[in-house]
């Protein structure tokens, strides 16, 4: 055993620093285990997979090794976790804490991208041109300069209300915007003051996005670093992929030519310069009506091809005929004359990014029309936003090994991928081919809870076939999730695979329960949905893939998950298609070696939401009779903790009432007893 795990388990041991500043520490076999493990792969730099179930504590048993090696060593070590809200427990509350315990000796940083920290120049420059005309963007423009005097951070998500895109880009820090050391305001800037930290720190943690965007970056978002533990690793490849996609829709080149100049020429950048350069403001005010009159006419044509469907496949060159570069190249032509003619530094540099990025959008819709790149996927898609429809043109890489190869797990470097959700039927194998991971040790580290006294495992199997008639089971299911809530009185999440299910039965739950408090993903922000449903009586929230991970609501806040249908990828979304296409062409079966493993990966993160404590209990209900008809069924339950199964109603009620019981009586004793 090397130093590092030496050092490291007497730190976590019952007599330990840990223990010591602790109240109520249990000493757990399975974090030594993980922690022994990591410390040993951070010595030798191998890449290391940790399966760690709920319980085990694997923050402290990755965050241990991680402080003390790049405290002794003088290492930088990278934390990433899939959320803001992970970034934020690390940061507020885990790492303070061992901070403490080991005396103060590493310092830690939070790393979030720069589009989240306010601009005090660009902040300054809307107020003085006067962007904003409508009363609800300028009170939000002075609230948001009202909150930057006393902000010490500057990050968007301190602000105690949710701006509105188009105001937040206009003050946020814009990269390519960015004067650096040049800039007035260099010394006060909230994005710079966290960066001067980050180089310090020994500890820093970021969200895997952020990970991905340094990568792009050719390494320039984050200091140089010497291991990485990826926190939530199984969201790796999906984060990859929307991170190395691109995209051009109607209401991005909207905000982009309203940035410039609003519809009405109320608003925008180029009012600077009507008064100076009229000749030149009013060519591009007509080129910008003409983009704006091309983009209606190109963004629906790419809608008629689409039809009724959500979004298809570009197969062929030519998708439909491109009339909208030409006008957007005239447009960055007149736009670049007016910065060339402008004598300030600042105001020259945003027309010349808008020039850029003119450029870039006409680039993009020529190479996704094209076909430009091998190896990646082109599709057309519509989405229906609150006030109108987004149509949009994108592109993404099919397959990620290769690229995550060469950029990520580098020979040499300790790298160390963990998750309660990493293997599939006690394999690595799915994650290590996903990832293009070849050379890694690997460990499963169960789940310590007793799941066989604190869960009911209920599977519905008297419901249709879900692939065979949909329409007819999503009417059962809904019946059987107003039975299951007859019998939880709430305290229950619904978790759905899409949004027209969702709100079918969100509409049935209100028509049929009245008094039932319903939360829906999408009606509030996702933070004080969740703060208001614990605090709630008879609630119950219904969401989609945001909910089936990264969220914790225990106690009898929450003794019901219901899982609505198996959550296999949607067959025809033009990624999971591409990738089963590239699969049969290398002669593997897709449903097995790529379906399956992944729909077995979300269920059991759903399923993870319910046991959080030791003491928590209820019951996982599965609506999709697929897991005892058929014969891949066996595997998302074999996948799934050991716990009681059943597929009776009474039963059902029976284990909650058993339960509620049990847990009143022992409220009861712990009443006496205290007295």
């Amino acid at each position: 055993m090397g130093w590092l795990a030496e050092l490291s388990l007497l730190t976590l041991a019952e007599d330990g620093v840990i223990a010591k500043r602790l109240n109520g520490y249990e000493l757990r076999e399975g974090q030594l285990q993980m922690c022994e493990s990591v410390a040993r792969a951070i010595e030798t730099g191998e890449h290391l997979l940790v399966e760690a179930g709920t319980g085990v504590g694997k923050t402290f048993a990755y965050l241990v090794p991680a402080a003390l090696w790049a405290s002794h060593e003088g290492k930088r070590v990278i934390i990433s976790t899939y959320t803001k809200t992970l970034q934020q427990q690390l940061t507020d509350k885990d790492l303070p804490f061992i901070h403490e315990a080991l005396g103060g000796s590493f310092r830690y940083a939070v790393a979030y991208g720069s589009q989240n920290y306010i601009c005090v120049r660009r902040l300054r420059q809307a107020i003085q041109h006067n962007l904003f005309t409508s009363i609800e963007e300028i009170a939000q423009l002075e609230a948001i300069s009202e909150w930057a005097k006393t902000t010490r951070t500057g990050l968007r998500m301190e602000l105690y209300f949710e701006p509105s895109q188009f105001v937040w880009n206009a003050v946020s820090r814009d990269p390519d915007l960015c004067a650096g050391s040049r800039c007035l305001f260099y010394r006060q800037c909230p994005y710079q003051l966290s960066r001067r930290s980050l180089y310090e720190a020994h500890i820093i943690v970021v969200n895997h996005h952020l990970f991905f965007s340094n990568i792009t970056a050719d390494g320039n978002v984050l200091p140089v670093y010497d291991a990485v533990v990826f926190d939530e690793a199984h969201n790796l490849e999906e984060v990859a992929c929307e991170h190395f996609a691109e995209e051009v829709s109607n209401t991005s080149l909207e905000m982009l030519l309203s940035h410039l100049l609003g519809r009405r020429s109320e608003r925008g950048l180029l009012l600077r310069y009507e008064g100076r350069f009229a000749e030149l403001f009013e060519q591009a005010r007509k080129i910008i009506e003409d983009v704006r009159e091309c983009s209606e006419i190109f963004f629906n044509a790419v809608a008629e091809r689409i039809g009724e469907a959500q979004a298809i496949r570009i197969r062929e060159k030519g998708f439909i005929e491109n009339t909208l570069s030409g006008p957007l190249s005239k447009l960055a032509s007149v736009i670049r004359k007016l910065a060339e003619s402008l004598e300030d530094y600042t105001d020259a540099a945003e027309l010349y990014v808008t020039c850029e990025r003119l450029a870039k959008v006409s680039s993009l819709i020529s190479h996704i029309l094209e076909m430009s790149f091998e190896g990646y996927v082109y599709w057309a898609e519509v989405e229906q936003l609150r006030r109108e429809k987004k149509i949009s043109l994108c592109m993404a890489p099919i397959e990620l090994a290769d690229l995550l190869k060469e950029n990520v797990f580098i020979e040499g470097m300790p790298i160390i991928l963990t998750s309660a959700t990493l293997a599939t039927s006690n394999s690595f194998s799915y994650i290590r081919e996903r990832l293009g991971i070849e050379r890694a040790r690997e460990l499963i580290v169960k789940s310590p809870f007793e799941f066989e006294e604190q869960v009911l495992l209920y599977i519905a199997d008297d419901l249709p076939d879900p692939s065979v008639d949909m329409k007819a089971f999503n009417i059962k299911a809904a019946e059987r999730i107003l039975d299951l809530l007859q019998i939880t009185k709430g305290a229950t999440f619904v978790l759905f695979t899409n949004y027209p299910a969702l709100r079918y039965v969100s509409q049935r739950i209100r028509e049929a329960m009245p008094n039932m408090n319903v939360f829906v993903q999408g009606e509030m922000p996702r933070g004080l949905m969740l703060e208001k449903f614990r605090n709630t009586e008879n609630a119950v929230l219904l969401g989609t893939n945001t909910f089936w991970q990264g969220v914790d609501v225990p106690g009898e806040a929450l003794i019901a998950v219901i899982i609505v249908k198996l959550p296999f990828a949607v067959p025809d979304d033009p990624i999971t298609e591409a990738r089963v296409e590239r699969l049969k062409e290398g002669g593997k079966d897709p449903f097995y070696s790529y379906q399956l493993p992944q729909a077995i990966i979300w269920l059991r993160q759903g399923f993870g939401r319910l046991v959080r404590r030791t003491d928590d209990y209820g019951v996982v209900a599965i609506l999709d009779p697929r897991v005892l008809k058929r014969g891949y069924g066996k595997q998302f339950i074999n996948s799934l903790p050991r716990c009681r199964i059943s597929t009776s109603l009474d039963d059902v009620r029976s284990f909650l009432m058993w339960k509620a019981l049990e847990r009143a009586s022992f409220k009861v004793k712990d009443s006496f007893c205290s007295e």
